[in-house]
């Protein structure tokens, strides 16, 4: 869901434009406030609405920007699971604007349903609303919505999972995940829409022009099934500086922490990001992906920044093949106090750091360490 404020010095310039669409591909007038119509019909209410921004045009002092218009842009899904008069209703009471007169209008020109809000900034007493901060509360109104309807659809169990795991209905979670991918995700060709399908334990293959996918459950396919769906381009060319700088900031930190690739993927992992290698037959790798789940995109390493690149997995690579692994019978005997994988982690910092440490400073270690969330 989307909501949108605009700003305008004049509110009757706001509802003409309103009131042009009425009567035009169902658009409609489904709620209103604070106003007294002389009849049920959409021109009385008009009309009334009219009257009282007139009566705060008149009382207003210095307010330049008296106009409050707000868009509401829901997907079907989510027009399922809210009540729109409510959530507008709400909405107001959270901006201050409860007591003002405002209406609420639907709007089907486009192809889909959204919302216009209509209201004036001005008091009666000819002072303005406060209106500091109002973007930042519309954003965290629209994210306590997200939540909301997250958790109605956890409830009726509609929700499609970000990896695959085996389970008895197996085809039809891969058909969802590989549908959800091609029609969310933003990429530039097949290669990068079969990268992004890997990095959800899917591997998507075509052939004869269709598609087989087939499940990957710890290294092993499962058997292929044939999908159907649309396979289209994605506009995969702007990133925002700060999407940029917070993909870069966890993937250093990635690599900074991690004491091999399977370590590494888990902390990214934390953070809703993937990545893919592109290996030759040496082992070296020659190309990375990063996946961004949370914003629906694949990056190449090298577009994203040179710090991030594959010549510094390659660096870190080395690294990683000069640790030495402790069995899992010697770290239950030496290291009691930690599990296997923390056992080695620690391990690591003693090759990395050549200190050595005596049992009781691991255990205290493996406290500060569990508190940083390494693992």
């Amino acid at each position: 869901m989307v909501i949108k404020i605009h700003k305008a010095a004049q509110v009757h310039a706001s509802l003409n434009y309103l009131v042009s669409k009425m009567g035009i591909e169902d658009n409609k007038i489904i709620a209103y406030n604070n106003i007294t119509p002389q009849g049920p019909s959409e021109r009385d209410i008009i009309d009334a609405l009219k009257n009282e921004f007139s009566k705060l045009d008149r009382a207003n002092i210095r307010t330049d920007n008296i106009s409050f218009h707000a868009s509401i842009n829901p997907t079907e899904e989510e027009l399922k699971r809210i009540d729109i008069q409510e959530l507008c209703k709400e909405y107001m009471v959270r901006l201050g604007y409860a007591a003002q007169p405002y209406i609420v209008v639907e709007h089907n020109d486009t192809g889909r349903r959204h919302y216009h809000i209509i209201s004036h900034r001005v008091q009666p007493n000819g002072k303005k609303i406060n209106d500091y901060n109002e973007r930042r509360k519309t954003n965290n109104y629209v994210k306590e919505l997200n939540q909301v309807m997250r958790r109605s659809q956890l409830q009726h169990e509609n929700i499609i999972p970000l990896y695959f795991t085996p389970g008895r209905r197996r085809k039809d979670m891969i058909a969802k995940i590989v549908t959800d991918t091609g029609g969310r995700y933003r990429y530039d060709n097949i290669f990068e829409l079969q990268k992004i399908l890997l990095d959800r334990n899917i591997e998507l293959i075509e052939r004869d022009g269709h598609f087989i996918a087939a499940g990957i459950d710890r290294g092993r396919r499962t058997r292929a099934v044939k999908v159907e769906f649309e396979f289209r381009q994605q506009v995969n060319t702007y990133m925002g500086r700060r999407t940029r700088e917070r993909m870069c900031n966890i993937i250093k930190f990635a690599l900074e922490h991690s004491m091999s690739e399977l370590h590494a993927r888990r902390i990214l992992a934390k953070y809703q990001l993937g990545v893919q290698f592109l290996k030759n037959d040496d082992g070296r790798i020659y190309g990375v992906y990063y996946i961004d789940h949370k914003n629906c995109r694949i990056v190449k390493g090298s577009v994203l920044s040179q710090d991030v690149s594959a010549a510094l997995w390659n660096g870190k690579q080395g690294e990683w093949q000069r640790v030495r692994y402790v069995p899992y019978q010697e770290s239950v005997q030496t290291y009691q106090c930690l599990s296997w994988e923390m056992a080695n982690v620690f391990l690591y910092n003693r090759w990395s750091n050549d200190n050595n440490l005596s049992r009781r400073d691991l255990y205290y270690s493996s406290k500060r360490e569990n508190n940083r969330r390494i693992l």
